[in-house]
C-alpha cells in the first residue's frame, strides 16, 4: 500500500477501544494481539486499503493500524479494562467485562492527565507506555480527573526500568497531585 491514500483516513487509537472490548467480551478468553487486531478490524469493518497503511514506509512490517491498536490496548490496561496475563496476549478485566460502551476520549483524556502530573517527559512517557506491553506491569486510572495511579513492576524488568518506576514514584508523592504511585 506504499504510495497510495486510502479512501478513508485511519482511525485515531481511542477508536478502536470499543472494538477490542467488545471482540473480547464475545471471546471469552485471552487472545493473542494477531488475532485481536484481526478481530477489531472486522468489527470496526475497516476496507482493506485503510488496515494496510504502513506505520513507517521505510518499514511497512508494521500497518498504522495495528500501531494505533497498541496504543488503545496501553490506555485500556492503564485504565483497568484490560489485563496483559501473558507476553502477547490480552484479555478483559472484571471492570472490562462489565463496563459496557466507553466514552473512549474521556478514558485517554483521563490518562494523560494522569501522565501529565507525574511530571514525565514525552521521550520518558513513550518508552514507559511502549514498555509497558512487553512486562507485565500494572496500573489503573479511574475515570475522574484526579486518577489514581499505581505501578509495580515485575522481577523480570532491567534496572532502568526500575529506576524509572522509582522516579516516577518520587514525582508522583512530591508532586502533590493526588497520584499514589
Amino acid at each position: 500500500m506504499t504510495g497510495t491514500t486510502p479512501d478513508r483516513p485511519v482511525p485515531v487509537f481511542q477508536e478502536y477501544m470499543n472494538a477490542i472490548l467488545s471482540v473480547l467480551r464475545t471471546s471469552q478468553s485471552a487472545l493473542f494481539i494477531e488475532e485481536l487486531d484481526r478481530r477489531a478490524i472486522e468489527a470496526m469493518a475497516l476496507p482493506a486499503d485503510v488496515a494496510q497503511v504502513p506505520h513507517d514506509p521505510a518499514r511497512p512490517d508494521r500497518t498504522e493500524v495495528a500501531y494505533r491498536m497498541a496504543w488503545a490496548r496501553t490506555y485500556l490496561k492503564k485504565a483497568n479494562l484490560l489485563a496483559n496475563p501473558a507476553r502477547g496476549m490480552w484479555a478483559l478485566t472484571e471492570q472490562g467485562r462489565s463496563a459496557g460502551t466507553i466514552d473512549a476520549y474521556a478514558v485517554a483524556s483521563s490518562i494523560a492527565q494522569a501522565r501529565d502530573a507525574s511530571g514525565l517527559s514525552d521521550f520518558e512517557t513513550e518508552e514507559f507506555l511502549d514498555g509497558l506491553e512487553d512486562d507485565s506491569t500494572t496500573s489503573s486510572v479511574s475515570s475522574s480527573a484526579n486518577c489514581a495511579h499505581s505501578i509495580s513492576g515485575s522481577p523480570s524488568m532491567g534496572g532502568s526500568w526500575t529506576h524509572r518506576r522509582q522516579r516516577v514514584a518520587t514525582r508522583c508523592s512530591a508532586s502533590g497531585s493526588g497520584l499514589a504511585c
